[in-house]
């Protein structure tokens, strides 16, 4: 009977250090400050996104813009990363517990990145990552041109289908510019 409980113990101060540091922290969401006209440019072209999502009836609540000082993250704007970055509260998944600080797993993000070489980079990083089992949740990753979109697991695959239809029906677009033009 004493070696169960030591046993759970052991398990458990061992385990919650793991989990807390491995868990996303949650930092208040100040207000973004875009540093160059493409990071404008990319947040602008983020916001299309979720607009024709929206018009598509995809029920996103609440969204959070990240610049390269409120990124939780810590990724926007960083060499071959993303250089602009919107999340979004889907109303099918739970309520966030912090609206400003909204990250994947409460719906969603878009991401776009500068050109189609650091897209591809973070798509190659991201298939790698899957097919080694190496990320700890699964989320639904879907590419369009320099854009990714990011779905919490949270959602059945049939509400990630909805998403990815309207998604890859957008236009593609190559490269981000202060003037973005899509490509056929």
């Amino acid at each position: 009977m004493r070696r169960p409980q030591i046993l759970m113990f052991v398990l458990i101060v061992c385990l919650v250090p793991l989990v807390a540091a491995c868990s996303p922290a949650v930092h208040a969401t100040a207000k973004p400050t875009p540093t160059t006209p493409e990071e404008v440019a990319a947040t602008k072209v983020a916001q299309s996104v979720i607009a024709q999502l929206r018009a598509n009836d995809i029920p996103i609540e609440q969204t959070a813009t990240y610049g390269p000082n409120t990124d939780p993250d810590h990724l926007l704007g960083r060499t071959s990363q993303y250089i602009g970055k919107i999340a979004f509260h889907d109303a099918r998944v739970p309520s966030p517990t912090k609206l400003n600080a909204l990250d994947v797993v409460d719906g969603g993000c878009v991401e776009v990145f500068a050109n189609m070489a650091d897209a591809i980079g973070a798509e190659n990083y991201i298939n790698q990552m899957n097919q080694t089992g190496a990320l700890f949740f699964t989320e639904y990753d879907y590419f369009n041109g320099v854009i990714l979109l990011r779905l919490s697991s949270q959602l059945p695959p049939s509400d990630a289908q909805a998403y990815k239809a309207v998604f890859m029906g957008m236009p593609k677009i190559t490269k981000v510019t202060t003037t973005p033009t899509p490509q056929p």
